[in-house]
């Protein structure tokens, strides 16, 4: 896509120190990146693929002559993908800068401490401008706009650790302190009614649209903290018995006032079986480890402020003392309650080595729950505030199985072959989504906007999250009208007649990593896939139909049938979405070096997403599995990419 690039220079510096006798050590980083990027919308991709593909682009004689030199059609939100293209500049730079200082210091043979503190500025400026011929902006005569942050992260922690060992004891504890901060500052300008395009949004001053009243300017600050005090004692006894727990005290300032502080304990056991005396004679088994282990986390990734009340301005005005006055109105409701988000995770496994540590078995069983769930609710006014609060509510339970097995199926001097395979499977459940104060057994999500105005999920209590929801197609009739499955025997659909039509998540996933060593040749290769995935396939729900005849390109399944349902959401469009991948794949050879002053030279190539293999028949069919609307694939994305990198590693 033209108008798409992105330039990066990065730069870093470490440094290493030995003080005191060789017993305080530091250690400095400092690194700087800058980035100019060009950037082309989304939505010209959505506008690409759907538009007739034999319509002029330039301007014909019947041409308005408000659209200039390009081409234009009456349609809703059709527009000429060349001109927006063309007619848009869309420009950003990113400057950033990251300092730490690691100090070790050895104060006693068993006792150390360590301090790190860090710096993180970063600095970001975006523009775009939409000339006098965008389709979109016909009429604004040139609209710039121009967005600018700036955000800092400052940390330090600081450690204490003591470690001993005596006779087939041995013991390794620390405590530590943590303090992190985050600065935001942001600002934006609008505008419009250029002269020219010739400035682009360098002069947003020019915009008439200022002298006016109509340009627009926003600006913004905002700031956390986040506090820990933590400590971990591990403990083991001949490498055979082990024990570890920790526990963190944290605070963040996200949370209200009653509850800013959360306390996240874990404990996990081993059992190095393998060396009890009565598994001496098993020598087919080099080593095997069972574990188990507990542990709450934590989670404040939300926005800030969101335990404060907020006011806004209001969309009306007031005449009092002969002059017009701004009103101000609720923006949120205060939650001092709002607390952390918990996870709870029990897992058990085991690590076990056969064959002279040729084959070396991984196995995990995991059960999470996350309580307190953080969620929008919409509640009364009066007695709110505000329509809307922010709380905790809700709990998901995730259970789920990983098993991995490395091996070497062969090695002799000249030749080696390892191999590392996983296969995984989850299952999730919302065990509860509502309480006293806050009711919500169900939640419509994964709203289609544009022409369908439907949503495609349903999250019901006791149920999964990423269930698609609505008719069942059963297939065409003689006449090739489409049928769907009736439960409440009442003519036409429904939302009786909705049900479960799908899941976006997989049955289970798998990977398999493949090296080869032969003398001074490497090669090695990622195969990744997943297995029972469903995908809504938006492009076809969108395009799949006669309705767009006449104005829209269309697919060309629309015409399997002659009487498609097009555009009527259902279990038609969603589509088994397994895939198998070769993720990358790299070959590489180890100059053999005889000179003095090179010590490594080493040269290869890596491909990557070099292949997909699926039934899908969208673009991708591995597509955002995150949030409460997983599984759809959207249309308005630049498809990955092949990448191909050459790389020459020298050391001297």
């Amino acid at each position: 896509m033209k108008k798409s690039s992105s330039e990066r220079l990065r730069t870093r510096l470490n440094v290493a120190q030995l003080l005191l006798q060789d017993h305080l050590k530091m250690d400095y980083t400092v690194s700087y990146s800058t980035a100019r990027n060009t950037y082309a919308d989304d939505y010209i991709m959505r506008q690409a693929m759907f538009h007739n593909p034999t319509e002029p682009i330039y301007a014909t004689e019947n041409t308005p002559e408000q659209y200039g030199p390009y081409h234009y059609v009456q349609g809703i939100e059709y527009y000429n993908p060349v001109a927006m293209l063309e007619q848009r500049d869309d420009k950003g730079l990113r400057t950033q800068f990251t300092g730490s200082v690691n100090a070790n210091l050895q104060i006693l043979e068993n006792l150390k401490a360590n301090a790190v503190v860090s710096t993180t500025t970063t600095s970001e400026r975006y523009g775009h401008y939409y000339g006098k011929y965008h389709p979109v902006y016909i009429g604004k005569d040139g609209q710039a706009e121009v967005y600018n942050n700036h955000s800092s992260y400052k940390m330090l922690e600081t450690t204490v650790d003591y470690s001993n060992t005596w006779k087939d004891h041995k013991l390794q504890a620390i405590a530590g302190y943590s303090y992190s901060e985050q600065w935001n500052e942001a600002y934006s300008a609008m505008s419009y009614l250029f002269d020219t395009d010739y400035f682009s949004f360098y002069n947003i001053g020019a915009g008439g649209a200022l002298n006016d009243g109509l340009a627009t300017m926003s600006g913004s600050e905002q700031s956390s903290k986040l506090i820990a005090f933590f400590g971990r004692v591990m403990y083991n006894y001949q490498e055979k018995y082990l024990l570890s727990a920790s526990v963190r005290h944290e605070g963040s300032s996200r949370f209200g006032a009653n509850h800013k502080w959360g306390t996240f304990p874990s404990v996990s056991v081993g059992w190095r079986v393998t060396q009890e005396r009565f598994m001496r004679e098993a020598t087919w088994i080099n080593d095997l480890k069972v574990r188990a282990g507990f542990g709450v986390t934590g989670n404040q990734e939300i926005g800030n402020y969101q335990s404060l009340p907020i006011l806004r301005k209001g969309s009306s005005y007031f005449y009092y003392n002969n002059s017009w006055l701004s009103t101000y109105e609720p923006g949120r409701n205060p939650n001092p309650d709002l607390r952390w988000e918990k996870k709870n995770e029990f897992n058990v496994g085991f690590d076990a080595t056969f064959l002279k540590n040729n084959l070396n078995v991984i196995f995990d069983f995991y059960n999470r729950t996350t309580k307190d769930l953080l969620y929008t609710y919409a509640v009364p006014v009066p007695p709110n505030l505000y329509g809307y609060k922010f709380a905790n509510v809700g709990t998901i339970v995730n259970k789920g199985v990983e098993l991995t097995l490395a091996a070497t199926p062969y090695s002799n001097r000249n030749f080696r072959w390892n191999v590392v395979g996983t296969i995984a499977h989850n299952t999730n459940k919302l065990k509860s989504f509502s309480n006293a104060d806050y009711a919500m057994t169900a939640l419509d999500t994964g709203y289609l906007p544009d022409d369908l105005k439907v949503y495609t999920m349903q999250i019901m209590e006791g149920g999964s999250i990423g269930n698609f929801w609505g008719p069942k197609f059963i297939g065409f009739d003689a006449d090739g009208i489409a049928q769907y499955e009736d439960l409440d025997g009442v003519e036409g659909i429904t939302e009786a007649d909705y049900q479960k039509i799908g899941n976006a998540y997989p049955d289970f996933t798998f990977s398999l990593q493949n090296s080869f060593v032969y003398k001074n040749f490497d090669l090695s290769f990622l195969l990744r896939g997943s297995v029972g995935n469903d995908v809504l396939n938006k492009t076809r729900l969108h395009y799949e139909g006669p309705g767009y005849l006449g104005l829209k390109n269309v697919l060309n399944s629309t015409f399997d049938h002659q009487n498609h349902p097009g555009a009527v959401y259902s279990s038609y469009y969603i589509e088994d979405g397994s895939f198998l991948k070769l993720d990358n794949l790299t070959i590489g050879y180890t100059v053999p070096v005889k000179s003095g002053y090179i010590f490594k030279l080493r040269l290869y190539v890596t491909g990557q997403n070099l292949f997909t293999i699926t039934c899908y028949k969208g673009i991708d069919p591995e597509v955002s599995l995150s949030g409460l609307a997983p599984g759809i694939e959207d249309y308005d994305f630049y498809p990955r990419t092949k990448t191909f990198i050459f790389v020459v590693n020298l050391a001297f």
